[in-house]
C-alpha cells in the first residue's frame, strides 16, 4: 500500500498485489499456439506477409509475439535466445522490399515483453509455435541489348528476364506480351526479337504465375546509312600501292573519291570511282596508285550521294620500300563458318587479334606468336550471329582494322 499522507492533511492511498517472477518452469501452465500465413507463401516485390496464431494459453503477464527471422525452419528451446542478427522484424506484418529477399521464417512466441519490443527469450514460461516459411521474391528485371543494322535500317533486340517466381521455383516461366513478341520465357534465357524498322517503338510486359509483373519499353533509333563500308585497306605491290574497299549495300551512291597524303594532314585527290547507286549486294572496288612514293602513304576515301551528301572514312596507311609493321587480308568475305586471315609481319612477333561487334564489344581475343612473312590464322565463327563485325590486329603500337560480314 502506498500513501501520500503528510502531517494528517492528505490520506490518498493505492493498494495492489505485486506479481512475482516465476522462476520454476513446473509452475507454468502456458500452451503453444499454431501460426498460419494469411497471404501467399511467395511474395512479389511490394506485397506483404501477414500471419496470425491461435490456441496460445498465456500467463497473466505474457503476450503473443511474432518474429520474422533467418534462424531456420525448426525453432526449439535449445535455439533460444535467438541471435539478434537472425531477427529481421517483430510483428505480424512484413513487406517485401529492398531490405528483404529470399527465404524468411516466421515463428510466434508466448512470452513476457523485452525492452526491444519483442519477446523475452529468457522467459521460463515461454512457448514456441510452429515455424512457417515465406519466400520474398526478387523484383522482375528485364535487361535488353539492342542491335542496329545500319546497312538495312532494321533493328533487333535481345532480352533476358530475372526475378519473380521462375527464379525461385524450377520449371516456372514468365508470360511475355509486347508489340513484337508473345509467349513463355524461361528464367535468364535470352530471346532475340526482330528485325524491326527504324522509328518504331516496342514494349515488353512480363507476368509470372504468382502475378509478379515487370515491363520495359523503348523507341527504336536505327538509321540506315547510305553506304555500308565493310572493308578499306591497301597493300604495297610491285606496280604501286593497291587500294581496295568493299561495301555491303549502297543507297543513292553517286561516286567515291580517293585521296592520298605523305604527311597524313594534306590530302590530294588521286582517283574517282563511280558508285552502284542503290544496291543491297556486296560491291568490290580497287585502285592501283602507280605514283605512290617510297615510305608511308596515307589514304582516305570520301563517298558522295546523288544529292551531294558526303561521308569520309578513317585514314589507312601503306608503306613502300619495306614490309609494313603488319598487313592483314581476310580470305573470303562474307564468311560462313570460318574466318581465315592472312597476316604479314616483318619478323617473328607477338600480335593481338580481336573480333569486335559494331557496339565496340570484344567477342573473341587471341594473342599469337607469328613467324616472319605470311601467316594464315583461322577463327571458328559458327557461333556468331549474322551481321557485320570488325577484325582488329595489333602489333605493338600499330593497329589495323577490317570489317567482315558473317552470313
Amino acid at each position: 500500500t502506498v500513501t501520500d499522507e503528510l502531517f494528517g492533511y492528505y490520506d490518498c492511498s493505492l493498494t495492489a498485489d505485486p506479481v512475482s517472477a516465476n522462476c520454476d518452469p513446473a509452475n507454468c501452465n502456458s500452451q503453444a499456439g499454431t501460426i498460419m500465413a494469411q497471404s501467399n507463401q511467395y511474395l512479389c516485390e511490394g506485397d506483404a506477409a501477414i500471419v496470425d496464431a491461435d490456441d496460445f494459453i498465456l500467463q497473466p503477464s505474457q503476450s503473443v509475439y511474432y518474429v520474422y527471422h533467418t534462424a531456420g525452419p525448426d525453432i526449439s528451446q535449445a535455439d533460444l535466445p535467438l541471435d539478434p542478427t537472425d531477427v529481421i522484424q517483430f510483428g505480424s506484418f512484413l513487406v517485401n522490399g529492398a531490405d528483404v529477399s529470399g527465404t524468411v521464417y516466421v515463428t510466434a512466441f508466448g512470452a513476457t515483453a523485452a525492452g526491444n519490443g519483442g519477446p523475452d527469450f529468457n522467459d521460463v514460461c515461454i512457448t514456441i509455435s510452429n515455424t512457417i516459411e515465406i519466400n520474398f521474391l526478387d523484383p522482375i528485371s528485364i535487361v535488353v541489348e539492342e542491335d542496329c543494322d545500319t546497312g538495312s535500317g532494321e533493328f533487333s533486340y535481345t532480352f533476358t528476364i530475372t526475378g519473380g517466381l521462375p527464379q525461385a521455383v524450377a520449371g516456372e516461366t514468365y508470360f511475355v506480351t509486347g508489340d513484337y513478341f508473345n509467349g513463355d520465357v524461361a528464367y535468364n534465357d535470352p530471346v532475340t526479337v526482330g528485325p524491326i524498322l527504324d522509328g518504331e517503338s516496342y514494349a515488353i510486359n512480363v507476368e509470372d504465375a504468382n502475378n509478379c509483373t515487370g515491363d520495359f519499353s523503348a523507341m527504336i533509333q536505327c538509321e540506315k546509312l547510305p553506304v555500308e563500308l565493310i572493308a578499306f585497306n591497301g597493300s604495297a605491290e610491285t606496280e604501286g600501292n593497291l587500294i581496295k574497299w568493299v561495301t555491303a549495300s549502297e543507297i543513292e551512291n553517286d561516286y567515291f573519291t580517293l585521296y592520298a597524303s605523305q604527311d597524313g594532314i594534306n590530302f590530294s585527290e588521286i582517283h574517282i570511282e563511280a558508285g552502284q547507286g542503290t544496291t543491297s549486294s556486296i560491291s568490290y572496288y580497287e585502285f592501283m596508285d602507280r605514283n605512290a612514293e617510297s615510305g608511308v602513304t596515307y589514304y582516305q576515301l570520301k563517298q558522295t550521294d546523288f544529292d551531294g551528301t558526303t561521308s569520309t572514312t578513317q585514314i589507312i596507311t601503306v608503306q613502300r620500300g619495306e614490309i609494313a609493321t603488319v598487313q592483314i587480308n581476310i580470305l573470303g568475305n562474307p564468311v560462313e563458318s570460318a574466318l581465315n586471315i592472312n597476316i604479314n609481319v616483318p619478323s617473328e612477333n607477338e600480335v593481338n587479334i580481336e573480333i569486335v561487334d559494331l557496339n565496340g564489344k570484344t567477342i573473341e581475343s587471341r594473342v599469337l606468336n607469328l613467324t616472319a612473312g605470311n601467316n594464315v590464322v583461322s577463327f571458328d565463327v559458327n557461333y556468331l550471329a549474322q551481321g557485320i563485325y570488325v577484325l582488329s590486329v595489333q602489333n605493338g603500337d600499330f593497329i589495323e582494322n577490317q570489317r567482315f560480314i558473317k552470313n
